[in-house]
């Protein structure tokens, strides 16, 4: 496994996601920027330089028109792509990197694939909290389920702060997924749901991102996504045209200044603290 820095890291998938942007525009999709990747579009006009993943979304019909052409694309340009509706439990589906690293961060070694998150927005016909709120807690309920595979030794909740995760959390977990196993059904039946909302005939222009905190988040409308070149100019991304009003409820109006140097970190390679004794895997749930 090859030992590479975090601005390596990166790197590659910065350009993996180059190459899979065109692909995916090319075939008349619009997938846009949220999130901190909005927030790397707008005022650095390219990526965050702490950022460890991407964040894109897509409207249900046109992910599951073209499902083939996302797996051909990924495999195309050395990605697995993760399908939320063939993985209990997660919230997004991903283009992970088929390669993992060890990855150099301030003197403490990690390990991660580079990947690419997208979060599924679905239409419906007028704004309703309770609704929005019972959609983001379906999605926290089956992430329980999500930490079946693997077992999390400890987490680095902030940098230079390591909190141990402990037998009892994790069998805590366990009796949790023992006890809700029955339900798993229902899994299914949300995918059935959800497949059912892309084939609406009335065709709702309003979407909204489905995932684990869905009402938090912001109203989009395909026709209302505009082009924003990035990286001097050389790729081109969609953003929602109300964008300021997207990272001013999301992140308050101080996004337009860069955080202090001690808040600059990654969120997700942290997971992994490297351990040469354990061969290190990766899960789609939890990229690590």
């Amino acid at each position: 496994m090859k030992q590479i820095t975090f601005e390596e890291f990166q790197k590659l998938n910065q350009e993996g996601f180059i190459k899979i942007n065109k692909a995916i525009i090319s075939l008349g999709i619009k997938w846009w920027a949220h999130s901190g990747t909005l927030i790397g579009v707008v005022r650095e006009n390219g990526f965050l330089s702490w950022d460890d993943d991407i964040d894109m979304g897509m409207a249900i019909d046109d992910y599951l028109k073209y499902l083939e052409d996302l797996n051909k694309i990924a495999e195309e340009n050395n990605y697995y792509f993760a399908d939320r509706f063939k993985n209990i439990g997660m919230t997004v589906s991903r283009f992970i990197y088929k390669e993992k690293f060890i990855i150099s961060y301030e003197g403490k070694k990690y390990v991660s694939s580079p990947f690419i998150d997208i979060m599924i927005a679905i239409p419906f016909k007028k704004e309703n909290k309770l609704k929005f709120k019972i959609w983001e807690w379906q999605n926290k309920y089956f992430f329980l389920f999500s930490s079946l595979p693997p077992v999390l030794p400890k987490i680095d909740t902030r940098y230079g702060r390591v909190r141990k995760l402990h037998w009892y959390h994790q069998l805590g977990s366990v009796v949790g997924q023992i006890l809700l196993f029955w339900t798993i059904p229902l899994f299914y039946l949300q995918n059935y749901w959800l497949k059912k909302k892309a084939k609406n005939k009335k065709k709702y222009k309003n979407l909204i991102l489905f995932h684990s905190y869905t009402s938090r988040f912001f109203i989009y409308r395909k026709d209302q996504l505009i082009e924003r070149k990035i990286l001097n100019g050389k790729t081109k991304i969609y953003i929602s045209k109300f964008y300021i009003k997207e990272l001013n409820a999301s992140f308050g109006k101080n996004w337009t200044k860069k955080p202090p140097i001690e808040k600059q970190i990654p969120h997700h390679i942290i997971y992994n603290p490297y351990n040469p004794k354990k061969e290190p895997k990766i899960y789609p749930h939890i990229v690590k």
